[in-house]
């Protein structure tokens, strides 16, 4: 078997790992329209009152497999609101079905005083499912039904010798003009790792830092002109710097050479940068990897690293955006009973995340869990295994908790606080409808490369 078949079968079955169902999706499926799914019990009437406690639930992204405006979210956004919904699109639903589903629950969270709720869902591009190798296989784009079928990130790598970054600017205001039509503000866009392992062979842009920086300022800077859209980029600090997929279990940076490490850093420190210049830092957001990296902390996976999270993102970059985490149902995370996993939760927020990104149906048990540590009343077994995996005492975590609530209220204040409710700007045009002009360059540019 020759390198070049290989290498596609390797890109074919990462990639689609991407998108394949886990036992965590198939219970959101089968459940998710019953009308408590989200809704959680207060337990502590007298306690219900505290604001800061209100926020617990907003430090969820959670995710709906199929689309649709279900009447358990839409009474959850009321009683106890997440801080935005993620759209798995497992039903291969259309940009009309999403923008009625976002449009109701944006209306919802209006009526409740809230600050404009977050709608997400994967979308870096590959509908248009050719690579550069002469191959197709599977994109990251969840939803394509009236929407451009946009390419694999990698074409835009291929096209700067030729074009410069026209193709990135194209692939940035295709984004945000057509997912702003429907309200989808929060889309995971443009990994910013680079292109050096099979997981981003095709969904990086390249293999050469400063090209992919340049590429991702410039798809930010169209998000930032088009307003109340966030850029997500992934999956600090860095992938292209392991081998295996996160999906399946603990992948392992072994690199430990600072400036090979900082070479991977680079798209997220320029991004950060222009950010900043532009004055807009709240309109992008960062999502970390579930990987372990050696060179930055032996001990955690980002996902629960204060040291990677907080240390070298919020504090040495100076990021002050949301850092959301990656699915938090994937690798060894998907395995694990409540018991063990909310612990996890708990040290991902203390290490760092904003905003953590786990399936339906732990949504209840997430928030109930938050609030018995917000309220000091966790089991004695609960205790145990909080301790056990912060490797402190409760009395400790407790007080970092208290302050970490704060640093994390404040993130989302500003950066949710200043955008619109997707019901306020969505448009009665298709998305595709918005882009014509725009469309057809961008297919003229792919065409002249493919041939």
């Amino acid at each position: 078997m020759s390198y070049k078949l290989v290498l596609i079968v390797a890109l074919s079955l990462v990639l689609a790992a991407c998108n394949k169902k886990h036992s965590d999706l198939a219970v959101d499926q089968e459940n998710e329209t019953q009308h408590d799914f989200y809704i959680v019990s207060e337990d502590n009437p007298k306690a219900a009152k505290y604001a800061k406690r209100q926020w617990l639930s907003q430090f969820f992204l959670v995710e709906q497999f199929t689309v649709g405006a279900n009447t358990s979210m839409l009474n959850a956004i009321k009683t106890n609101p997440p801080g935005g919904v993620l759209f798995w699109n497992g039903g291969g639903d259309d940009s009309e079905a999403l923008k009625a589903s976002i449009q109701a629950y944006s209306i919802q969270a209006k009526k409740m005083g809230l600050n404009p709720l977050l709608f997400s869902t994967d979308y870096e591009g590959g509908a248009n499912n050719k690579t550069p190798f002469h191959s197709f296989v599977p994109g990251v784009q969840r939803f394509s039904k009236g929407f451009t079928k946009l390419a694999h990130p990698r074409w835009l790598g291929e096209s700067v010798k030729q074009y410069g970054l026209e193709l990135c600017q194209l692939h940035g205001k295709l984004m945000a003009k057509e997912l702003k039509v429907v309200g989808l503000n929060y889309p995971l866009s443009v990994v910013s790792d680079l292109a050096t392992q099979a997981l981003t062979s095709v969904r990086g842009i390249s293999k050469d830092a400063a090209t992919v920086s340049k590429c991702v300022v410039e798809i930010n800077k169209q998000f930032v002109q088009h307003k109340d859209i966030v850029f997500v980029t992934k999956h600090f600090p860095g992938i292209g710097l392991t081998r295996g997929d996160t999906h399946d279990g603990v992948v392992t940076s072994d690199v430990m050479d600072t400036g090979k490490l900082l070479t991977h850093l680079r798209p997220f420190d320029d991004l950060i940068k222009s950010s900043k210049s532009l004055g807009q830092e709240g309109q992008l957001s960062i999502m970390t990897t579930h990987a372990k990296f050696m060179g930055y902390d032996p001990n955690h996976l980002t996902t629960e690293s204060y040291a990677v999270a907080t240390g070298l993102l919020k504090n040495k970059m100076q990021f002050n955006g949301l850092v959301v985490s990656d699915a938090m149902w994937m690798g060894d995370y998907g395995h694990l009973a409540s018991i063990d996993l909310m612990p996890v939760y708990m040290k991902a927020f203390l290490s760092g995340m904003d905003l953590l990104m786990i399936p339906g149906n732990r949504f209840k048990e997430s928030v109930s869990y938050f609030r018995r540590v917000f309220d000091r009343k966790l089991s004695v077994e609960e205790k145990l295994k909080l301790e056990e995996r912060m490797g402190m005492g409760l009395a400790e975590i407790e007080v970092e908790f208290d302050a970490r609530l704060d640093r994390a209220i404040q993130t989302h204040e500003y950066v949710r606080g200043s955008l619109k409710h997707p019901h306020e700007f969505i448009e009665v045009l298709s998305p595709v409808e918005t882009t014509l002009k725009d469309q057809q360059r961008y297919m003229e540019i792919l065409t002249d490369l493919g041939n």
